[in-house]
């Protein structure tokens, strides 16, 4: 019974050790993606934030999604720089698109456009003390390119909307800090819904690829 048993304990560990060396093999490697540029749409969005601070946010959530090998935008920004090239050369350059490619090993470039950021004041009350509500919306439209043909792969577009009550007392401020917390929170949240979205629609086209073969 016992070299049987001995047998039949490396059979099972034989196919075991077969089905995750398949597993493994067949396993699609994971894509890599270059966060490019993440423009400011109007002036209130530029106001209250930075070009950088944005795409930071960006970067950050789509590395959260783990679904892409995600490259930071200061070394893409660096080879650009190496040749005396623009964001808008790359785009228009097949040539310079496939030697950036062929750099960074990237197979898709993230772009997009805080397109839309307002705040507002609600007031309620009276006297000498009163309520208000901070109100922020923000609209955050993200795409994802080929990284050699520049073909728009995927689009989506997140929204958001944070409200906040403060009460406000005569001669008193709520506070920068609060006001910036807000926005900040309400960015946070467009961006997370965008970047989502784009993540669904890739795993869509994958599984679809894969059914194509």
């Amino acid at each position: 019974r016992k070299p049987l048993f001995i047998f039949l304990f490396f059979l099972i560990l034989f196919f075991l050790l077969l089905f995750f060396a398949c597993f493994f093999v067949n396993a699609a490697p994971q894509k890599v993606i270059a966060v490019a540029s993440i423009e400011l749409g109007n002036p209130t969005a530029k106001l209250v934030f930075k070009k950088e601070s944005v795409r930071d946010v960006v970067t950050q959530s789509l590395y959260q999604q783990k679904q892409f090998k995600v490259i930071d935008w200061t070394r893409l920004s660096s080879v650009l720089f190496r040749r005396n090239l623009e964001w808008s050369d790359v785009s228009d350059d097949d040539k310079a698109r496939g030697e950036l490619q062929e750099i960074l090993l990237n197979d898709y470039f993230l772009t997009g456009s805080l397109s839309n950021f307002s705040e507002r004041i609600e007031y309620g009350g009276g006297g000498f003390s009163k309520n208000k509500t901070q109100i922020a919306n923000a609209q955050m439209d993200l795409f994802i390119k080929d990284a050699i043909t520049n073909e728009v792969i995927a689009a989506a577009r997140g929204l958001s909307e944070k409200k906040q009550k403060v009460k406000q007392s005569l001669g008193f401020g709520s506070g920068a800090g609060a006001k910036l917390a807000l926005a900040q929170q309400t960015l946070n949240i467009a961006v997370t819904n965008a970047v989502k979205d784009l993540v669904e629609q890739m795993q869509q086209k994958n599984k679809q690829a894969g059914k194509n073969k």
